[in-house]
């Protein structure tokens, strides 16, 4: 899910966190995901909306607790800062993650 729109997120030199972020119209998904990852969290889904342009779009979101495993990943595809696919991307590619 990190080659498509999961985002790491990381600051300064605190471990990382994972936010997955999905239009209302996927919340379903979203709340699958969030059923998988709850573990991960300390607080449910959130709905929250945001302007974009000139119009309003909700998004349904929900972030998990920083872990050193998530800083890993962070380190792997944000080397710089912007994300870039690693060069072992195959060596970490499962069917069950392309399936996502």
């Amino acid at each position: 899910m990190i080659l498509g729109d999961l985002y790491i997120s990381r600051k300064n030199s605190e471990n990382a966190l994972l936010k997955f972020e999905q239009s209302t119209v996927n919340k379903d998904y979203l709340k699958h995901l969030f059923n998988i990852f709850s573990y991960l969290c300390t607080e449910s889904t959130v709905v929250r909306t945001k302007d974009v342009k000139i119009t309003n779009t909700s998004a349904v979101y929900f972030v998990t607790r920083q872990f050193a495993a998530i800083t890993e990943l962070h380190t792997l595809f944000y080397p710089k800062g912007i994300k870039v696919v690693p060069h072992n991307i195959g060596s970490l590619i499962t069917a069950k993650s392309l399936a996502y």
